[in-house]
């Protein structure tokens, strides 16, 4: 069913693509990702309704999607308890929990403390750096991912 395109999707055609599927329920753009991308495409959750939701409908279409989650080290017990949930819902269902470089983290925790995103006026600059690092080791695994929003 998949097809595998490794090209980024151009400001043009981005803007054709939303002119096209204005309107249209979120099934058909997934649909139309999952087979535009196939294995590289991957879907983002924070574990929130709109994201289970997007799961439910990415693994009706292809029970082969990937879906991932970034484990901050802080996620609550119930996290892990609805990631269970979701196993045992979908079978055989590829969800990872992603973990930054222990390296990196370690640094801002170092620079900033274990509450640098709480108390820190220079978490946004570093971790700008720590994400763009994020994003280059993400795309070495998928190059496109969706969200819900």
């Amino acid at each position: 069913m998949s097809t595998h395109i490794e090209e980024q999707l151009d400001d043009l055609e981005a803007g054709e693509l939303s002119v096209e599927f204005e309107g249209q329920e979120p099934w058909d753009l997934l649909e139309w990702a999952i087979d535009r991308f196939g294995g590289r495409l991957a879907i983002s959750t924070a574990f929130q309704e709109g994201d289970v939701a997007l799961i439910d409908m990415a693994y009706a279409i292809d029970p082969d999607v990937r879906v991932f989650s970034i484990d901050t080290g802080r996620l609550p017990q119930e996290t892990f308890d609805l990631v269970e949930r979701l196993r045992q819902r979908y079978p055989g269902l590829r969800l990872e929990l992603v973990s930054p470089r222990a390296d990196h983290l370690q640094r801002l925790v170092d620079r900033h403390g274990p509450n640098l995103f709480y108390n820190s006026p220079d978490f946004d600059t570093d971790y700008r750096g720590w994400d763009v690092t994020f994003s280059k080791r993400m795309r070495h695994h998928w190059s496109s991912w969706a969200l819900a929003s």
